[in-house]
């Protein structure tokens, strides 16, 4: 279903979440109607903040919007699969998956 109606193709280990496509796409609609208010730009750079394994949002993001995005994740097992569904999709140009240590730094300090 995630390739016929959403042109992504996900990879997701088993005992992790599998997210509703057509509500996480939702979301990303309700964003684009608030940044049409008030943006001035068409280049819009979203960051995912705790990915998970599929790093939906920034797939459908990118996909449907054109939106580059950085998606972070801090369990390994999710990091892995997000960064493998963004190559299995070609989209490294335009979605960085990065894994953030909770060692007690900040999140800042790790993009």
């Amino acid at each position: 279903l995630a390739s016929h109606y959403f042109d992504i193709t996900l990879e997701i280990p088993s005992n992790r979440l599998i997210p509703t496509l057509p509500l996480r796409l939702n979301y990303l609609l309700w964003i684009e109607d608030l940044l049409s208010f008030h943006s001035t730009s068409d280049s819009v750079v979203g960051i995912d903040i705790g990915t998970g394994a599929s790093a939906v949002y920034a797939l459908l993001g990118y996909k449907h919007l054109g939106w580059k995005f950085l998606a972070t994740e801090t369990d390994v097992t999710c990091y892995e699969s997000a960064l493998n569904n963004v190559l299995i999709n070609g989209l490294t140009d335009n979605i960085a998956v990065k894994h953030v240590k909770t060692d007690g730094q900040k999140l800042i300090g790790n993009l």
